[in-house]
């Protein structure tokens, strides 16, 4: 008995393969589409079996809401971005409108300050930190105990940390 279930299920993989190989099998043998079962939709109760038609199309339908969550999903996640890339770029702004070593420093303190840690300070729950060369570290905090994870892109990091490392190169040489 254990032979015939190995060959059956052995059998049942290389049907499955030849109809995904040649999609278009049921459609030279119609007569074998309606005998096949199609497994109840989710929805479906008392056990109804669905026809291959309304089984691909509830498959679809299934595929499309995914694909529209994750779509909703990514189009959040680039607006998150273009904000903070808003954010960058105005830092940058104000660095290179910095003539002095003086005016650097209050210019990082204050911009980093009233994004990131201001009034808010005890709040902060999460923290991405980044070596700005021999000029010290960068820390930027959020309230959001899982914004900053291990594993997550740091580019946004990384171009506001050498923004402020040029800033002050910049200002050190004219000083």
């Amino acid at each position: 008995m254990t032979a015939t279930l190995l060959d059956d299920a052995t059998q049942a993989r290389v049907v499955a393969a030849y109809l995904k190989r040649h999609p278009e099998f049921l459609s030279e043998y119609p007569e074998l589409a309606a005998r096949l079962t199609m497994p109840a939709p989710a929805h479906a109760q008392g056990g109804a079996v669905a026809s291959l038609a309304v089984y691909q199309m509830q498959s679809l339908r299934d595929k499309n809401a995914e694909l529209e969550r994750r779509l909703a999903e990514l189009v959040a996640i680039a607006a998150a971005n273009e904000q903070l890339m808003e954010r960058v770029h105005a830092l940058t702004v104000a660095l290179l409108r910095a003539s002095t070593m003086e005016v650097t420093l209050r210019t990082v303190i204050a911009r980093l300050s009233e994004r990131l840690f201001g009034a808010s300070a005890s709040e902060v729950h999460s923290v991405a930190m980044m070596q700005l060369d021999d000029a010290g570290i960068l820390a930027i905090g959020s309230t959001d105990p899982d914004r900053f994870q291990p594993g997550m892109g740091t580019l946004f990091l990384k171009m506001i940390s050498a923004t402020i490392t040029a800033a002050l190169a910049r200002s050190r040489d004219v000083s």
